[in-house]
């Protein structure tokens, strides 16, 4: 005897949102910090994802950005203070399983951020922008309680990574910042429950070994500067209310 067997259909969730974060990128040089930019930032965010009979895939992306404080000393030369404007975008690409209470995925981020570091009458103004692409592994544990809270925790590793300096000085110059692992804490709950609302708590880190150093030119012609990226390491702290748009059941 056969049966006919129907799938279930596909199911999708739309979300939007936006973050406050503290946002904390350190320098070091000999084993020694070189500098720091810290200050508040907001970003928005928009998600989708599709799943069906427990397999899914979604993306979320978020775009923002502010005006942190530069602080510390240049790779030679005294220390110096000034404003440094930031602007991130990350999307994130992932697909896995999800099941009552646990979820595993994989997936590729993509962290693009622009620093711009204001100049003054003895230093020249600089902008540096930054591009990485990276091999993420992932996992939830849904909890009992109020809300249904859910913590996950995501890690990953870059298998492409470039830096672009623009400067007043010099011509413009390529790095390739060193490796490094990335990872994400995050904690969701529903407020309140069976709301279209929810309050995310997060923490990420990024760390970033020295770069190989260039010789810098002026006019296409070669000086006798070298620029390096120096081992770094980015911290953000945050918090994203994020609504739901819609969805089907």
């Amino acid at each position: 005897m056969g049966l006919a067997h129907s799938a279930g259909a596909a199911e999708w969730q739309a979300t939007a949102g936006a973050d406050v974060r503290w946002f904390d990128w350190r320098e070091y040089q000999g084993g020694h910090q070189l500098l720091m930019e810290r200050g508040p930032l907001a970003a928005p965010s928009l998600g989708i994802a599709v799943w069906q009979e427990g397999w899914f895939a979604r993306v979320d992306s978020v775009w923002g950005g502010g005006m942190t404080r530069y602080d510390g000393h240049l790779q030679s030369g005294p220390a110096y203070s000034a404003r440094s404007w930031e602007e991130i975008l990350d999307t994130h690409w992932r697909a896995g399983w999800q099941g009552e209470t646990l979820s595993f995925n994989a997936g590729l981020l993509q962290r693009d951020w622009r620093r711009f570091i204001e100049g003054s009458t003895t230093v020249s103004s600089a902008e540096e922008r930054y591009r990485w692409r990276i091999a993420t592994v992932g996992g939830s544990l849904r909890l009992s309680g109020m809300g249904e809270p859910r913590l996950s925790l995501d890690i990953g590793m870059p298998v492409e990574r470039h830096q672009t300096v623009y400067s007043r000085q010099f011509d413009r110059f390529y790095l390739e910042p060193g490796n490094g692992v990335w990872w994400r804490m995050a904690g969701s709950w529903a407020l309140p429950k069976d709301a279209r609302f929810s309050l995310e708590p997060w923490y990420q880190e990024q760390h970033l070994a020295d770069s190989a150093s260039v010789t810098l030119t002026r006019n296409g012609v070669a000086q006798p500067f070298q620029a390096y990226q120096p081992q770094s390491v980015r911290r953000e702290l945050g918090v994203t209310l994020r609504f739901l748009l819609g969805a089907t059941h």
